[in-house]
């Protein structure tokens, strides 16, 4: 199973935030139509297969994005939190949040926007 599969399994299982956005948990995008609260997630250029002198050791580090929209404010940092503590309790990979999030709000849709980037390690076999 691919990192974005594991990622999205670790989301949608995580009952603490599907009871905040429910199944509006999307790869790569989200549809304005769709509405908030919703989470978008991708895997971001970068990240890297990590090889020894044995050859390629079937663990990447992938860079995961994950954006959290919302239409107030403090939904967006309790629905950031709930992200955070899905990723941090992933058994299938391990994560680690190593800059803080940021924060962004888009005037035309008014929509608040968190994004995090996750450095996921995951075995590939």
């Amino acid at each position: 199973m691919g990192v974005e599969a594991k990622v999205y399994a670790a989301l949608s299982g995580f009952s603490s935030l599907t009871n905040l956005v429910g199944d509006k948990i999307y790869p790569e995008h989200r549809h304005q139509s769709t509405g908030t609260p919703a989470v978008v997630y991708y895997r971001a250029p970068g990240g890297e297969r990590v090889t020894s002198l044995k050859g390629y050791s079937q663990l990447e580090n992938a860079i995961i994005e994950i954006s959290v929209y919302t239409s107030a404010v403090d939904d967006r940092r309790v629905i950031a939190d709930q992200v955070i503590s899905a990723m941090s309790k992933a058994t299938a990979f391990g994560s680690v949040l190593p800059d803080p999030p940021y924060d962004d709000y888009d005037d035309e849709t008014q929509t608040y926007e968190r994004t995090l980037m996750f450095s996921v390690w995951n075995q590939t076999t």
